[in-house]
C-alpha cells in the first residue's frame, strides 16, 4: 500500500497556492488550489486533491471482483502535510453501518 502525501506550497510573484501530491516511485503532481472547491463542507482541499490524484490512476475505481468500496482515510503529519492511504470496505460491512442510520 502506498501513501499519498499533499504538501502545501505558498503563493510567490508569479504563481498562487499549490499542492504537491508525493507519492513514492511516482511523478510529483502539482494543483493549484484554485481548482478545488475551498469552501466544501465535508472535503478539505487536501483530501480533494488525493482523490483528484488516485482517480487520474484509477486506483478508487469499483471492480465487481473485489467487492469492496474503496475510499481514502487520511491524517496530518507533524510537518503539517497531510498524508492518504485507500482502503477497501467491504459491502456487507458498509450495509450493516447502513441499517444503524
Amino acid at each position: 500500500m502506498k501513501a499519498i502525501e499533499i504538501k502545501c506550497l505558498p503563493a510567490t510573484n508569479t504563481k498562487p497556492t499549490r499542492l504537491k501530491t508525493v507519492v513514492e516511485g511516482m511523478q510529483p503532481f502539482t494543483y493549484s488550489i484554485n481548482q478545488f472547491d475551498v469552501n466544501h463542507p465535508f472535503k478539505s482541499v487536501e483530501q480533494q486533491a488525493a482523490e483528484e490524484f488516485a482517480n487520474h490512476f484509477n486506483w478508487l475505481e469499483y471492480s465487481s471482483w473485489s467487492e469492496c468500496e474503496k475510499v481514502l482515510r487520511g491524517g496530518q503529519l507533524a510537518n503539517g502535510n497531510h498524508v492518504f492511504v485507500i482502503v477497501s470496505i467491504p459491502f456487507e460491512v458498509r450495509k450493516s453501518f447502513k441499517e444503524f442510520e
